[in-house]
């Protein structure tokens, strides 16, 4: 228990299954994790990692230069992001195109 280092990673993709505590729940997940079949008996939601990190705060960078040294090793990815995502990199709220 406890927070994590702040050396840890959060590892991708990933989502989260919210539901009652009284909600019965049977996870069934194919060993090479790449199937999964999750049963309910009551209603529940399931968050993907892209809400999750939006809802902490966590789905955009304060700058193109921080978010290439997080992916260093992965310019290309970095690249990507950016042109199918420019709100990656949060816009100061007096910018054009900017939020507040």
């Amino acid at each position: 228990g406890g927070m994590a280092k702040r050396t840890s990673r959060i590892k991708i993709p990933f989502v989260v299954v919210q539901t009652a505590a009284k909600n019965n729940i049977d996870l069934e997940m194919s060993q090479d994790r790449s199937l999964s079949l999750l049963c309910c008996q009551d209603v529940f939601r399931v968050h993907d990692d892209v809400a999750v990190l939006d809802f902490m705060g966590m789905a955009q960078c304060d700058s193109e230069a921080e978010l290439r040294q997080l992916l260093t090793r992965t310019p290309d990815v970095v690249n990507m992001l950016l042109k199918s995502n420019p709100g990656v990199v949060r816009r100061a709220s007096g910018a054009p195109g900017g939020g507040a």
